[in-house]
């Protein structure tokens, strides 16, 4: 992904790494998650940099065993 200019990462509102902290824009659209439970994605148009894009979110669905190691 690095490759073509795209970058990833996970945000979660009860993190451990607090690189993982969402940014206002990404709390933004972490509430509209929140508030749509059946809402899978959304896509924002952004500018950074100068640069006109886009970010993608996608719900990542976590099991409750899962929370047992990775929560």
């Amino acid at each position: 992904a690095e490759e073509h200019g795209y970058t990833a990462r996970q945000i979660a509102k009860k993190h451990r790494n607090p690189k993982n902290a969402p940014s206002p824009a990404e709390a933004e659209v972490y509430a509209l998650f929140e508030k749509e439970p059946g809402m899978a994605s959304k896509i924002v148009a952004t500018t950074e940099d100068g640069r006109e894009g886009h970010r993608v979110f996608v719900r990542i669905a976590v099991a409750k065993q899962c929370l047992h190691c990775h929560g």
